[in-house]
């Protein structure tokens, strides 16, 4: 059994200790605003990086971010998104 590092965002945890391993032909898309280390710029990183590890495809669409490298190492594919305007201000 894979060990969960402390710190690791719930949805991570769960993907890895899911009992159907293989992920492959799975695809998710994540939508959000940047990459920056905050609660949902980390956790759609270890997501994607969890999904990779299991077979699927990861793709984040959003801005740009400090871990955007992170993102792409762990071989998620990322398609700039700029969040408009009126979505990040309601969100935020």
């Amino acid at each position: 059994m894979e060990q969960i590092m402390p710190g690791t965002s719930p949805s991570r945890d769960l993907i890895l200790r899911s009992e159907d391993t293989d992920l492959q032909g799975v695809c998710v898309l994540q939508i959000l605003d940047d990459l920056e280390p905050h609660g949902v710029g980390r956790s759609a990183v270890d997501v994607a990086k969890a999904l990779v590890q299991k077979g699927g495809r990861s793709v984040i669409a959003s801005g740009t971010g400090s871990l955007l490298a992170e993102a792409l190492v762990g071989g998620s594919l990322h398609e700039p998104y700029p969040c408009p305007a009126p979505i990040r201000s309601a969100c935020g």
